[in-house]
């Protein structure tokens, strides 16, 4: 994978972050797409819901009531 046409305000942001974690610039940017691809978009994570069936026993009402 390469990125190209990045800022050098961003380069100079993110190899300065890896620095501080003691990281290479490249270790540095594969965890943040790690980290990155392993969240759920809000998308994603609606369709999980939706493709749970609704719990039976309520008769629709909330808890509570």
């Amino acid at each position: 994978m390469q990125i190209r046409d990045v800022s050098d305000a961003t380069e100079r942001t993110l190899k300065a972050r890896a620095e501080r974690e003691g990281k290479s610039l490249t270790a540095y940017v594969r965890d943040l797409l790690n980290e990155e691809a392993a969240t759920p978009t809000l998308d994603e994570v609606m369709t999980r819901i939706a493709a749970v069936s609704p719990c039976a026993g309520n008769g629709g009402r909330s808890a509570g009531r």
